[in-house]
């Protein structure tokens, strides 16, 4: 019997985790990936994972695919790798930072990603939100709920109406973070995502010059 591509991976991951020597008691290892699917391994136990169920108690299994998983760890969410270990030998992970360039004329864009898909930014301290076009939310498949009361967004064409919605994932080089505010604004510019200061008062920032750092808080 021909066992299907998919079941044989698993089955073959199975295997290797189960000849890995057990971890100490309380540990918990992300083992292998897959779309909203993990195989967590506890205390030298691999299982598999679906998104939304419950790793052990105070863990919740957010996303999952072949670049990483987000667990919910007490209430806070995490990004993890494969192999990255958590419970009784987790540590905080080392600060994230990026550094970042400006152009000719100034300006700080970083090529970022918002729900896991690929999209120009500008980073811009003015913004008091990460603001997209119309456009860009189409890109996105982020829905706008237009039965809402619009803001009033300054935009380099004058005042526009804006629409506030809220992206799972905002993430610039290896920072990243959940439930970021933003607006959609009913036009079709900017050109590029505006990085503004809901994602941006969770880091530490410094600019030199033409150089930005920004760090991860914590």
């Amino acid at each position: 019997m021909r066992v299907p591509f998919f079941a044989a991976l698993i089955l073959a991951v199975l295997l290797a985790a189960t000849a890995a020597p057990a971890l100490s008691a309380g540990n918990i290892r992300v083992k292998a990936l897959f779309p909203d699917k993990a195989m967590i391994e506890i205390d030298g136990r691999p299982q598999v994972l679906a998104v939304g169920e419950e790793i052990v108690e105070g863990m919740l299994l957010i996303a999952a695919d072949f670049e990483g998983a987000v667990i919910e760890v007490n209430g806070e969410r995490r990004s993890f790798g494969l192999d990255d270990t958590i419970g009784g030998g987790y540590a905080e992970p080392a600060e994230q930072e990026l550094r970042i360039v400006s152009n000719a004329s100034g300006a700080f864009f970083v090529q970022g990603r918002i729900n896991g898909q690929g999209v120009p930014m500008i980073v811009d301290t003015g913004a008091s939100f990460v603001a997209l076009s119309r456009q860009h939310a189409r890109q996105l498949g982020i829905e706008v709920d237009r039965t809402q009361t619009p803001i009033q967004a300054q935009t380099a064409s004058g005042i526009t109406a804006a629409y506030p919605v809220v992206l799972d994932r905002v993430q610039v080089g290896p920072i990243e973070r959940f439930n970021v505010r933003a607006a959609v604004i009913d036009a079709d510019h900017p050109p590029a995502v505006l990085l503004g200061m809901t994602f941006l008062r969770q880091l530490d920032m410094q600019q030199s010059g033409n150089l930005m750092v920004l760090r991860s808080g914590r």
